[in-house]
């Protein structure tokens, strides 16, 4: 559940879904497949949401780096003000 900033510098708390930016981020993983028969298992999905205040999100967006989902700076590139909602992968 959302409940703050997913910066971890701020303390706002999440409480209209309006006031701010919401991330889908997929953070699934493929482990290590250690015999013949788990490299044919699908990887597990692991869907996770956050939100980022009104005002983290004019600099900041969500991303996943493989094993945690960080906050980088955002790309100044047009179609990213246009989406109020994105979804990061």
């Amino acid at each position: 559940m959302l409940s703050q900033c997913a910066n971890s510098d701020c303390t706002n708390r999440f409480r209209f879904l309006h006031d701010g930016r919401v991330f889908v981020v997929d953070c699934s993983t493929r482990p290590a497949a250690a015999t013949t028969d788990e490299a044919w298992e699908p990887p597990q999905r692991r869907i996770e949401t956050f939100w980022l205040c009104a005002e983290c999100a004019r600099s900041l967006t969500v991303r996943f780096d493989g094993t945690r989902v960080i906050t980088v700076p955002r790309s100044s590139s047009a179609g990213d003000s246009a989406n109020p909602s994105q979804t990061a992968a």
